[in-house]
């Protein structure tokens, strides 16, 4: 678990002075599942902060990633446009996961745009695609402070469904005879 906790921390740059604080292993003997959930705290005087991960016990995968920080940060002004954001979000999946990256597309939101814009975040999805498909609910959702570029909020869900190759669909005019 050591490592997995080292390389999934790293990856979001939290910086130095956290200690593991709690963790435990779960999950579902009929499907082969099992996770990590991992909580760090870092003290500074009288203040914590504590930031949690969900990892793939098997994989090392992160699944999840939630820092919400010592303060209200979203006081501050923003440093980073939406396109730099977007490149750190890429970025991001690209270290992390970088076969699943190959296989998401960028989804521009604007309605997201305004409720996280309020907030001082930014939030991207990312979709995974299969023959040129979309599949609802895969992909990778990660929100970025606009004031610091660090991540607040990383998500990824991803089915292992097995999907049909389109080579032998018929068209729609063949369909309807």
């Amino acid at each position: 678990i050591t490592s997995h906790i080292y390389i999934s921390f790293s990856s979001f740059k939290l910086g130095e002075g956290y200690e593991v604080d709690n963790h435990r292993l779960f999950g579902n003997k009929e499907k082969d599942i099992y996770m990590w959930e991992v909580m760090v705290m870092k003290h500074v005087e009288n203040h914590g902060s504590g930031s949690s991960a969900r990892i793939n016990a098997k994989t090392g995968e992160i699944i999840y990633f939630s820092d919400p920080g010592f303060e209200g940060k979203d006081e501050e002004k923003s440093k980073y446009s939406k396109e730099e954001l977007l490149k750190k979000a890429n970025e991001l999946i690209k270290s992390i996961s970088p076969e699943k990256h190959k296989e998401v597309e960028y989804i521009d939101d604007e309605n997201e745009d305004s409720i996280y814009s309020d907030n001082n975040v930014a939030c991207f999805f990312f979709v995974r695609k299969i023959n040129g498909v979309k599949v609802e609910n895969d992909g990778f959702r990660i929100i970025l402070s606009n004031a610091t570029g660090s991540v607040p909020s990383y998500n990824y869900n991803w089915s292992d469904l097995e999907f049909e190759s389109p080579d032998n669909i018929i068209q729609k005019d063949e369909a309807k005879e």
